[in-house]
């Protein structure tokens, strides 16, 4: 009777290493639920950050012809670039082989704001 007592019930230790994997997956599955609300915090932030700098930027009050001159970086510490942009036939044309070509005021700004963003903003020529 003993020996009977002695032995393991069968099945028992393939039902604990079930409850381990599962106790294992349930983790991961909490951490990247946690992950994933941390990402979505940071998406938001960054939209509203943008959303703001945007809202910062104001209303496209320039006239047919106004001409501004800016800096910008596209990576951190990086090189700034110079450029110039005039407004024509209601669209921004920029300086430069990779900048905005014939974009809206919207679209141009989110264009400057992109990278490391715009610096030196002056207005050399204003109708």
């Amino acid at each position: 009777m003993e020996e009977f007592l002695d032995r393991p019930l069968p099945g028992l230790e393939y039902h604990r290493e079930a409850v381990a994997k599962q106790a294992s997956v349930d983790s991961v599955v909490a951490r990247a639920e946690v992950a994933e609300r941390l990402r979505q915090r940071r998406i938001e932030a960054e939209v509203d950050r943008l959303e703001q700098e945007i809202a910062d930027f104001g209303e496209d009050d320039y006239a047919e012809g106004d001409v501004v001159k800016f800096t910008k970086q596209f990576v951190p510490g990086g090189k700034a670039y110079l450029y110039a942009a005039i407004k024509a036939n209601d669209a921004w044309y920029t300086t430069g082989p990779k900048s905005p070509k014939g974009y809206s005021w919207d679209e141009f700004v989110l264009w400057l704001i992109g990278g490391e963003g715009y610096d030196n903003w002056k207005v050399l020529e204003q109708r």
